[in-house]
């Protein structure tokens, strides 16, 4: 069956996906453009195409690639959080809670998507606002089975280490 959707979007994503966790970013990216040419349609490969580009650290790219995705599909919340990692600077702190405010407006059960919110607001010195979220984070139940929830926070404004595992 693989053979014969090798040249299938999905196939491309999967296995661009695989390639990623082996660190072999070349052809991760590789296959999500191929992936992204074969079903212009198709936020993933897009988003896919920024994390990894983010991990080189080929920012204008990443944005590049996030905002193709969200061009696809405004509602993808993978590319909001992904453009709110980038703006995680001082400088553009405002920016990144803004983008990641979106993506907990569109994907609200989600874990990862609530802790990359509480973090743009750690980053804009908003404690008390990223405690409550980070409590919504700890006591809700969330669609994903692979988010850690259980961690401790330590958000002093001396060390501000977001999550800690327990």
């Amino acid at each position: 069956m693989l053979f014969l959707l090798r040249h299938a979007a999905v196939t491309l994503v999967v296995t661009g996906n695989f390639l990623s966790f082996q660190r072999r970013r070349p052809d991760a990216l590789a296959l999500f453009a191929r992936a992204a040419a074969a079903a212009p349609r198709y936020a993933y490969p897009h988003s896919l195409r920024g994390a990894e580009l983010a991990l080189l650290d080929r920012r204008g790219e990443a944005r590049q690639a996030y905002r193709a995705a969200l061009a696809v599909d405004p509602r993808h919340y993978r590319a909001w959080c992904g453009l709110a990692a980038l703006c995680e600077g001082a400088a553009e702190a405002a920016q990144a809670q803004s983008y990641a405010t979106v993506a907990a407006r569109t994907h609200p059960n989600s874990a990862a998507v609530r802790i990359a919110l509480g973090k743009t607001l750690v980053a804009r010195g908003a404690l008390e606002d990223a405690a409550k979220v980070f409590d919504q984070v700890r006591g809700a139940k969330h669609d994903s089975k692979h988010v850690m929830t259980d961690f401790t926070m330590d958000i002093t404004p001396t060390k501000p280490e977001i999550l800690q595992p327990c």
